[in-house]
């Protein structure tokens, strides 16, 4: 039986850890913007699932969330990104800062970096988090990522008194 929101006591906090090789970005030539097409390793996790098309995870304990992730981007081409947080395949946004996203610029072909993005997300039963970019033009060299990586943690718990 899976849970639900009505049948599950959060007793608990949800956390997870997962972990993907990565690979080569492949772009959407309308949009010029791309997901994490890898599959999800699960290093531990408790109370959240993974995705079974791209990295991500998919919440099965509502609350508000400090979600890390990062990857070593490698190539590029000269390129600016746009790394940003999705929930449900859309864009997150909060009224105060107006959007999670990060940008970065990939140098030469022959450096590697360090992406990363952290944020508080609030999301409910059901939800699916994910990570997109975009950019102004799809790369000649493309975008290879190395080592992807993402912790989740819970920070409201329910149901302790």
């Amino acid at each position: 039986m899976s849970p639900s929101p009505s049948t599950n006591f959060q007793n608990t906090i949800a956390h997870a850890q997962f972990k993907s090789d990565g690979g080569t970005i492949s772009w959407n030539l309308q949009t010029l913007s791309s997901t994490f097409p890898f599959s999800t390793l699960v290093v531990h996790s408790k109370d959240i699932l993974t995705p079974k098309v791209e990295f991500g995870a998919k919440i099965t304990q509502a609350g508000t969330y400090f979600v890390d992730f990062s990857f070593i981007a490698e190539d590029g081409d000269f390129q600016q990104y746009k790394l940003f947080l999705l929930v449900n395949n859309t864009p997150y946004y909060t009224k105060a800062d107006g959007g999670v996203v990060i940008r970065f610029f990939q140098q030469s072909t022959s450096q590697q970096y360090e992406v990363s993005l952290s944020a508080l997300v609030k999301v409910s039963f059901g939800d699916i988090i994910t990570f997109g970019l975009k950019t102004n033009a799809v790369p000649v060299l493309p975008l290879k990522t190395h080592s992807i990586k993402m912790n989740l943690n819970n920070l409201q718990q329910l149901g302790i008194h």
